[in-house]
């Protein structure tokens, strides 16, 4: 038997019954047209534009963790402030030593305020520089505080285990900081507020 539309072919298919109509592919969209630019892939940004509205790149939870325990951070200095200053009333703390107590307390205060500002621009992905720069400040105080903790111990006036327990905040969320993928986030969200 004959085929009317030529010899069979690989692939191709007979013709219909008849009576019954004839296939046709299905209707596809059209291309667009010559320099429209392209639709986006469904579930992708556009490539090449981080900066593809409503898109923003996922945060890491090396950043996540770094705002959560800057916070607690925070939190942990004003709370520090507030039993050092009522202890200060039932121990008899006189001359220099309420000084430095008052010093202290000023200057963790400011810390506290400024871990809150750093954590949010971390949060919102405008500022890895800030944090860090306040991370490395915390660190050293922290040393120097430890040193003088453990001089105070040694002479039997103290104990130097609570300030080496405060250098384990700073140097984790420096650590995450410092992390590849932070910077990346970082450096995306730079690059979507352009």
């Amino acid at each position: 038997m004959t085929v009317p539309y030529g010899p069979d072919q690989p692939g191709s298919q007979p013709p219909p019954p008849p009576g019954q109509p004839s296939w046709a592919p299905p209707a596809y969209p059209s291309a667009p047209p010559p320099g429209a630019p392209a639709p986006p892939l469904q579930g992708y940004a556009v490539p090449g534009s981080w900066g593809a509205p409503g898109w923003r790149p996922t945060r890491p939870g090396t950043v996540t963790a770094a705002v959560v325990i800057t916070y607690i951070q925070a939190g942990l200095s004003v709370l520090i402030i507030v039993a050092a200053l009522a202890l200060r009333t039932q121990i008899e703390v006189t001359g220099t030593l309420d000084a430095l107590l008052g010093v202290a307390a000023v200057i963790t205060l400011v810390f506290a305020a400024l871990y809150v500002v750093a954590a949010v621009q971390l949060q919102r992905g405008q500022n890895r520089g800030f944090l860090l720069g306040l991370t490395i400040a915390s660190i050293a105080l922290n040393v120097i505080q430890t040193v003088g903790t453990i001089v105070a111990a040694r002479s039997g006036q103290g104990f130097g285990g609570t300030s080496l327990c405060s250098l384990a905040l700073p140097v984790t969320v420096l650590i995450l900081l410092l992390q590849p993928a932070s910077k990346a986030w970082i450096d995306a969200n730079r690059n979507v507020r352009r």
